[in-house]
């Protein structure tokens, strides 16, 4: 860069929130279906409640066997829980202002930047989501590890495949 070259132009994160970068076109759907499933598992969960017994399981080990216990009310305090963070990270993940830690983006490279941390959001949600699941399917009787292996699995490789594409772009 000369003197008489323009300094780059730097967008603040904060300034350069949703309506400034369109979604990637599986993040709307992926969000919304989250929410839809994380509030039929909620139902779920609460038309269970009664005919849960009075202890429950609340913590596996990695064989999937039951090594802490606790009252039945704790699976409803866990959903509400999980359900009050699914809804706000879903709320957040439209907010890439509010949650990303870059204080200076290229101007250039602002609508990426927002897309990945939309994307990064809405896979925490799924995530989420997929605890969920685990938790109100084993009330059911669904073993823990049955849910959880694959759940972790698809993250793990979804995870990899990204930042491989990301390692590829720069």
């Amino acid at each position: 860069m000369t003197p008489s070259d323009p300094a780059p132009r730097h967008v603040n994160h904060v300034h350069a929130g949703r309506d400034r970068f369109t979604s990637i076109r599986w993040v709307p759907p992926a969000r919304r279906g989250g929410l839809i499933v994380a509030a039929v598992l909620s139902v779920a969960l609460v038309v269970r409640f009664p005919f849960l017994p009075a202890t429950i399981p609340t913590h596996f080990d990695l064989l999937g066997r039951a090594d802490g216990f606790g009252p039945r009310w704790v699976a409803l305090l866990l959903g509400a829980v999980l359900l009050a963070v699914i809804v706000g990270v879903a709320w957040l993940s439209r907010r890439t202002d509010l949650h990303n830690n870059a204080p200076r983006v290229e101007e250039d490279e602002a609508e990426e930047f927002h897309r990945r941390s939309e994307r990064m959001m809405v896979r925490i949600l799924l995530f989420l989501v997929g605890l969920d699941a685990i938790l109100v399917l084993g009330s059911f009787g669904v073993p823990a590890t049955v849910l959880a292996l694959p759940l972790l699995a698809v993250m793990v490789v979804w995870a990899l495949i990204d930042t491989l594409r990301v390692a590829g772009t720069t």
